[in-house]
This record gives C-alpha cells, sequence and structure tokens, in this order.
C-alpha cells in the first residue's frame, strides 16, 4: 500500500489495466464524524462492487475487494491524520492513496484507467513551484503543485547564520542548487525576514519571488511557516500564465483555429498537434478514446464503467507536455466542456 506523493501522482498515468477503481472520499464537514466518514466510504465500495459484478473477472475483482477492504480499515485508523479527505487508487496490480489537500467532491469511478482529473491541478506542470522557507536557526525547501507542498530537505543555514556569517549565503545557494538543478518551468518562492537578503539568480528557475515576513509570534515565524501560508503570493503569480493561456485559446477560437469537439481534439492529440488545452472541472464525455485509430469509442458507455474521453484526453495532453487550463465551464464556450488548440 503505497502513500502517493506529489512527484508520484505522474505514475498514474501510466496504469491501463481491466479494472482500475479511483475513490474520493471528503472528510465530512464536521470533521469529527468518524461513523460518517466510515459509512461514506462502504457507500463508495458498494458501488464500485457493484459496477465490478457485471464487467470484470470473478478473480480481480475478488483482489479489488480484498484491497479496497483491507485499505478502508487502514485509512479508517489514518482518519485524523486526513483533515480534507483522501483518493484511492487501486488495480489488480496496484494500491495507492493521496491525502487530499482541499476538499472535493465524493465520487467513484471503475474503469480501465484511473481518474485523475479532480487531481489535475497537482499534476499539471503549470501549476508547480518551489518554496525555500528560511527560519532563524534552518531553512527548508519543499517541493509544491497549486496549494499542497512536500519538504524536500532541511538545512541548517537558516537566518542567524545568513546574518552573521558572510559564507552562509553562498553555502545555502549551493544547497539549493544542488537540489533544484533542474527546476524546469517552476517558480521559487524564497520566504525570508525582511533584513536577510539571499541572491539566487545562479538558479535556472522561471522566476523568483521574495515574500519577506515579519513578527515573532509563531504564525509569521520562517521556523513554522507553511507552503500553504505562501499560495496566495504564487498563486497571483500562476494566475497570470493561466490568463494568458485562456485569451490565447479564446482569440484562436474566434478566429475559428481552435476547436472544442472532443473528436477533433483526439485526433490532434494523436498526432502531436495541441499546444493548448483548457478543460472543465466538471462534465463528462462517456467512452474511451483508442489511440491507434485516433477516435472515440462511445460504445463503452454502456458497459457500466465509468469510462470517461476527458479523462483520455488529459491524460495523453499532460505526456504530450501540452499548456493545460484546468478551468470552470463558465470560461469555455457555451456548452463546451474543453476549448483546444
Amino acid at each position: 500500500m503505497l502513500r502517493l506523493s506529489l512527484a508520484d501522482l505522474p505514475s498514474l498515468l501510466e496504469c491501463d489495466s481491466e479494472a482500475c477503481v479511483s475513490i474520493y472520499l471528503s472528510r465530512p464537514v464536521n470533521g469529527s464524524a468518524s461513523e460518517g466518514f466510515k459509512g461514506h466510504y462502504r457507500a463508495l465500495v458498494k458501488r464500485a462492487e457493484s459496477v465490478l459484478g457485471s464487467n470484470a473477472r470473478l478473480q480481480t475483482k475478488t483482489r479489488l475487494l480484498n484491497n479496497l477492504r483491507g485499505f478502508g480499515s487502514y485509512i479508517l485508523e489514518k482518519g485524523h491524520d486526513l483533515p480534507h479527505g483522501v483518493a484511492l487508487f487501486a488495480s489488480p496490480s496496484f494500491l495507492g492513496w493521496f491525502p487530499l489537500p482541499v476538499r472535493t467532491r465524493g465520487a467513484v469511478i471503475v474503469s480501465n484507467s484511473f481518474h485523475i482529473r479532480p487531481l489535475l491541478p497537482y499534476l499539471n506542470p503549470a501549476s508547480r513551484w518551489h518554496a525555500l522557507i528560511i527560519g532563524d536557526d534552518s531553512s527548508m525547501l519543499f517541493r509544491c503543485a497549486a496549494d499542497a507542498g512536500e519538504l524536500i530537505a532541511r538545512c541548517s543555514t537558516g537566518a542567524n547564520r545568513l546574518r552573521t556569517k558572510s559564507t552562509a549565503a553562498g553555502k545555502l545557494e549551493r544547497w539549493v542548487f544542488e537540489r533544484l538543478a533542474h527546476p524546469g518551468a517552476a517558480p521559487l518562492v524564497v520566504a525570508a525576514p525582511d533584513d536577510v537578503k539571499v541572491d539566487l539568480d545562479g538558479l535556472e528557475a522561471a522566476s523568483i519571488l521574495s515574500t519577506p515576513f515579519v513578527g515573532t509570534d509563531g504564525a509569521t515565524r520562517g521556523d513554522s511557516l507553511a507552503p500553504t501560508q505562501l499560495w496566495p503570493r504564487v498563486k497571483l503569480h500562476l494566475l497570470t500564465r493561466t490568463d494568458a493561456i485562456l485569451t490565447d485559446l479564446r482569440k484562436e477560437y474566434a478566429r475559428g483555429r481552435a476547436t472544442t469537439r472532443p473528436e477533433e481534439v483526439v485526433a490532434r492529440l494523436r498526432n502531436g498537434g495541441i499546444r493548448a488545452l483548457a478543460i472543465s472541472d466538471e462534465g463528462n464525455v462517456r467512452g474511451r478514446v483508442d489511440w491507434r485509430a485516433g477516435a472515440l469509442c462511445r460504445e463503452a458507455a454502456s458497459s457500466g464503467y465509468g469510462d470517461c474521453v476527458l479523462d483520455d484526453i488529459v491524460e495523453r495532453a499532460l505526456r504530450e507536455h501540452c499548456r493545460i487550463v484546468h478551468t470552470d465551464a463558465t470560461c469555455l464556450p457555451p456548452g463546451a466542456l474543453l476549448l483546444a488548440v
């Protein structure tokens, strides 16, 4: 049983099995109703069992259900560590879970691949960033995606050393560089006391954002600062990119160069002809994509599986390194669930 990190999430794209179960379990709003948490999970497993009953071989069904029930006992014991809920992914050869950074709509999807669209903000390269938080006695480096962050490493060079030792800044820069030598297009946010200056211009980062924090209470000291507290600052920076992509897509759509038809998007993706994609965070197009033929297979819609063309498109777009925007349907042309150019 694997607890998935942000770095592990892309591996979900590689699974293609006879039956893949994806469960999104949100914690009750009051947070303390453990029985409600248990009851909701059991209900979702029963729904998965119902779909598997008519669509999977007995051996596959038995193995999956045993995994799901065993996970239920494990995860309910850890319920206090899951303030927002959990996403569970199970196939005959894989079982992994990811603690949800925010509450999401409960769902169970049985398909031939995992349902990853709710996690698109954490899979999308455009949502990735890093945070360097400089506390009094140490510094912490985080890998982040959207509003979630995971600690990469900690070093003993903090604000106190940076104030008193001239060599400390160079040491800290080398320490960061060794861990972020190839951050790609991800911006780096440096949170430090306002009297501490750190020159990290040698790093290969899309941009370096400095965010000073002041004060003596625990909420504003670097030792207790969390990446989630930096997210509003980063979000404004990343939204500039998102708005630029959406603006570009709308202009191309007005000129007749962008499409909202899933069939055309599939054909263009198959040939590597999509450079930007905006996709709704809700809605469904039932069916599967045959990538060899570059066509939709809508007959799968009657199979009982939760097959979704949009999931297939997102998975392919991520593999092709397209620029992706996860957006509200109101930002797309009327009636559209996606827009691509």
